[in-house]
């Protein structure tokens, strides 16, 4: 059945997010020593969204729960399909995902396959390294747009 949209349910997930709004939350989420919550399976963290956000309100940044809510979620998946990528090519190549340090502060020593592994399993294409032709360098990692 089609079910309409409010124009708020639509801009909500448009919002753009400047560099510092998005270190924020990354930075409250540390602070508040939450990740071990956020990062169990089928977790109810409206909770904790809401301390978030009421936090970066105090920041002057106002952004609605689900709109802090989505953007870890899609940090979260960037930061692991990265990961990913990077020990399929290898420590030595270098991380092209702006908020790199950031979430691995955050997610560094859990594993790949443990954090979320269900988030990759359909981006697994797209985080594996291309091996160049014979006539070209071998161990080149394919690069891919994860600047966000």
């Amino acid at each position: 059945m089609f079910q309409a949209s409010t124009p708020s349910d639509s801009t909500q997930h448009q919002v753009r997010w400047t560099d510092e709004e998005t270190r924020s939350p990354l930075q409250i989420i540390a602070d508040l020593g939450v990740m071990d919550e956020l990062d169990r399976p089928r977790q109810r963290n409206a909770t904790i969204f809401t301390s978030i956000t009421g936090a970066l309100a105090e920041l002057g940044i106002n952004r609605t729960l689900l709109q802090v809510r989505d953007k870890f979620k899609k940090l979260k998946y960037l930061y692991l399909q990265e990961r990913k990528r990077l020990q399929s090519c290898g420590q030595s190549s270098r991380s092209q995902f702006r908020f790199w340090e950031e979430m691995h502060r955050l997610m560094g020593d859990r594993p790949v396959a443990v954090a979320s592994d269900h988030l990759l399993e359909s981006s697994s294409s797209q985080t594996s390294c291309e091996i160049p032709a014979p006539s070209i360098q071998y161990g080149n990692c394919a690069s891919h747009h994860l600047l966000f």
